[in-house]
C-alpha cells in the first residue's frame, strides 16, 4: 500500500502522475488544505478513481512569517493527522514538500504503525536540485521534538525521485531514481488532472497566442518595473501576447500594457502545458521557475527568454545555484537556440526579430 501527500497543486499533480505512470493500484492520497479550493480538488480526485482513498485534512503546513498562533494551529491539526493515521498500514510513503514540520507529522504517524515503511521523496520543483533538504535552522528540530514528533530530517529517506537526476547539484539523502515525466498522450492522466482542477479545454486562452509572459512573484529588490517592462514591450508584438499573472497575485501588474491577460492565472501552469502544444510558444519571464517546467516535467521545448540580466539592479539576489540550474536545463534542450538569456535590450530585440515576434 502506498501513501502520498498533497499540499499545493504541483505536489498533487506529481502524485497523480506517479500513480498512473507506475500503474500503482493501491494508493491513498492525503490532501492538506493549504491552498484555496483544496477540499474541492480532493473531492474531484476521489471521482477519478486514481486513489483507493482520498483524505482531506486541515492545514498543517507552517508558513512564513511564523507566529505563535500558526504554530498552535499546526500542532492542533497535526494531532488530528496522527489520529487518522492510527492503524493505517503502508509499505511506501511519498513526501514532496520541503517543510520539516509537515513531513515530521506524517513521518511520525507512518512509522508508528509501519516501522518497516519505505520513505521516498518526490522532487519539489527546482528547489530539490539546488537546496539541501537537511539544511534547516537548529531550532526547528528542537520545536519538532518538543511537540512530541520524530523529525523527518531526510536521513531516513530510501529514495529520491527526480525528473532529471543528472541535474542534481546539492547534497542529498537516499538513492536517486528517475521519475517518469507526464505523458500528454495518456488519456487517463489527462482526464484525471483536468477533472481534478476543472480544466475546461473549450476555454483555452493560450491556443491563439504565441508569446506568454510569466509574471514574477514578490522580489527582494526594488526597481522601476513600469520602465523595465515598457522596454520589453517595445521588442514584442502585443497582439500575439498573453500575460499570466503569478498565482499569488490577485491580478496582473501589467494589465495596462495592451496585451491580453489570462483570466485563470491561479490554474496550475502544468495544466496549460498538458493541454497545449507548448513547443511552438515563446515564454518570457524575469526568472519564473514555471518556464523550466515544460522541459523538466514533459520534455517539451518551448522557446524560453529569461530577462534577469536586463534588470537595472544586481540580479545575483536570485542565487547563483538557481541560475546555474536554469542554465543546465537549457543545456538539455535539443534546439539550444530556443533557450535565451539576453544581456542587452538590443540582443532581446534582435532575437525577437529572428523569431518573428517583434513589434510591428
Amino acid at each position: 500500500m502506498h501513501a502520498f501527500i498533497g499540499t499545493v497543486p504541483f505536489t498533487i499533480i506529481e502524485a497523480i502522475n506517479f500513480v498512473i505512470a507506475n500503474e500503482i493500484k493501491d494508493a491513498d492520497l492525503y490532501v492538506v488544505k493549504v491552498f484555496d479550493g483544496a477540499e474541492k480538488v480532493g473531492e474531484r480526485i476521489r471521482g477519478t478513481g486514481v486513489f483507493k482513498n482520498v483524505y482531506i485534512l486541515d492545514d498543517v503546513l507552517l508558513t512564513y512569517p511564523i507566529t505563535f498562533s500558526k504554530c498552535i494551529n499546526v500542532v492542533r491539526n497535526g494531532k488530528k493527522v496522527l489520529n487518522l493515521l492510527k492503524k493505517k498500514k503502508y509499505d511506501f510513503c511519498y513526501y514532496n514538500n520541503s517543510g520539516w514540520l509537515i513531513n515530521s507529522i506524517f513521518y511520525t504517524g507512518f512509522i508508528k504503525e509501519n516501522p518497516n515503511i519505505k520513505n521516498n521523496f518526490l522532487e519539489h520543483t527546482y528547489c530539490s536540485y539546488v537546496t539541501d533538504y537537511a539544511q534547516k535552522p537548529w531550532y526547528l528540530r528542537w520545536l519538532i521534538k518538543m511537540v512530541g514528533l520524530k523529525c523527518m530530517d531526510g536521513s531516513m529517506l530510501d529514495k529520491l525521485y527526480l525528473f532529471e537526476p543528472d541535474l542534481m547539484c546539492t547534497r542529498y539523502d537516499g538513492k536517486i531514481e528517475k521519475m517518469k515525466k507526464l505523458d500528454k498522450s495518456n488519456p487517463r492522466l489527462v482526464n484525471a488532472l483536468n477533472t481534478a482542477f476543472e480544466y475546461n479545454v473549450s476555454e483555452n486562452q493560450y491556443a491563439a497566442k504565441e508569446v506568454i509572459i510569466m509574471e514574477q512573484g514578490p522580489m527582494k529588490v526594488e526597481f522601476d518595473k513600469e520602465k523595465f517592462w515598457n522596454s520589453v514591450f517595445e521588442c514584442i508584438d502585443l497582439d500575439k501576447t498573453i500575460i499570466k499573472a503569478h498565482p499569488r497575485q490577485k491580478e496582473s501588474t501589467l494589465a495596462k500594457c495592451g496585451a491580453a491577460i489570462s483570466k485563470n492565472h491561479t490554474l496550475p501552469w502544468e495544466l496549460e502545458i498538458l493541454n497545449n502544444d507548448i513547443s511552438n510558444k515563446v515564454q518570457i519571464t524575469i526568472f519564473s521557475g514555471a518556464c523550466v517546467s515544460p522541459k523538466l516535467m514533459f520534455d517539451d521545448e518551448p522557446t524560453v527568454i529569461f530577462l534577469y540580466k536586463l534588470l537595472p539592479v544586481d540580479y545575483t539576489f536570485l542565487g547563483k545555484e538557481i541560475m546555474a540550474f536554469a542554465d543546465a536545463v537549457g543545456g538539455k534542450y535539443r534546439e539550444k537556440d530556443k533557450y535565451f538569456v539576453p544581456e542587452t535590450f538590443e540582443e532581446l530585440k534582435e532575437y525577437c526579430i529572428k523569431h518573428g515576434i517583434v513589434k510591428k
